[in-house]
């Protein structure tokens, strides 16, 4: 079952997450392609150690690993939906030329590969680009798809392990003192 708090931190992170996109968009359409991610992360880790914290203090100062990554996670989880939903709306509604933009700093970054990869390769490569394809409802599905990996799962198991505090553990080492 997913708890009050993980649903009220994935809200306010997706939130979060629009706000601090859009805010990145409106200075330099340019910076949010390219900086998006970096710019989010702190905000998520953040959010996450949060929704831990709360998870932790409304179960009296102890969680097990499996309570907290389950809060983390479906916190981490409904936030990016809630991001990816923007992305796409930002991208197909919202300034479509984004997807050009975007199209065009990728290839530029592909041509300064050219001499580091295979020939052959990096020809496969430049057909494959699809401007069509960027932000298309099966392009963000696959993005939230590995977004639940990585950041979610990933970062959700790290700060579980970080967070736990189980009282049996607690009571062996006071009984050890």
């Amino acid at each position: 079952m997913i708890t009050k708090n993980a649903i009220n931190n994935g809200l306010f992170m997706g939130v979060v997450f629009i706000i601090a996109s859009y805010s990145l968009y409106l200075a330099d359409s340019q910076s949010f392609i390219n900086l998006k991610s970096g710019v989010l992360f702190m905000p998520f880790l953040l959010l996450l150690f949060k929704t831990g914290t709360d998870a932790r203090r409304a179960n009296k100062g102890f969680i097990s690993f499996g309570k907290a990554f389950k809060d983390l996670f479906f916190a981490s989880v409904i936030g990016t939906f809630i991001c990816t939903t923007f992305e796409f709306m930002l991208f197909n509604y919202i300034d479509p030329s984004l997807k050009v933009t975007m199209n065009e700093l990728a290839l530029k970054g592909m041509e300064d590969m050219e001499g580091m990869i295979n020939s052959e390769l990096y020809q496969k490569v430049m057909e494959r680009f699809d401007i069509e394809h960027l932000y298309s409802v099966s392009f963000s599905v696959s993005q939230y798809i590995i977004r639940l990996f990585v950041p979610c799962g990933l970062f959700s198991a790290m700060l579980s392990m970080i967070i736990k505090r189980n009282s049996n553990n607690l009571q062996n080492k006071n009984t050890e003192l």
